[in-house]
């Protein structure tokens, strides 16, 4: 069977773009909730820095999907729903993101923490 895959291009200070393919989930990056997404933290270990994502690279796109034109709500809820469909590292697979309702997501999202982790 194919693998799930999240292909993410990233705007990068020095190289202009850069694209990472994740194949598991979490991807290991956190980000403050506002546009652009910025990402503020990667977790030791993770795809992420397995990947070589670096502190301060925005994102751009997720699965060709450009966020520009998103809010920040659309992009967040995106990015979760496409990383989702990737197997989970050393998880028990949970139900998928049709399961949690887009008003859920939204409470989640207005609640006082700032940062995302996806």
């Amino acid at each position: 069977e194919m693998e799930e895959k999240v292909v993410v291009v990233f705007s990068t200070p020095k190289e202009g773009q850069a694209t990472k393919i994740f194949t598991e989930q979490p991807l290991g990056m956190k980000f403050a909730r506002k546009l652009p997404i910025v990402i503020n933290k990667i977790d030791d270990g993770s795809p992420a820095a397995q990947l070589g994502v670096k502190l301060g690279w925005k994102v751009h796109s997720i699965n060709g999907k450009l966020l520009a034109g998103m809010d920040v709500l659309q992009a967040y809820a995106m990015f979760v729903h496409e990383a989702a469909r990737l197997h989970q590292k050393m998880l028990v697979r949970t139900a998928p993101l049709t399961a949690v309702s887009v008003n859920n997501l939204s409470i989640k999202l207005e609640s006082p923490m700032k940062v995302e982790d996806v």
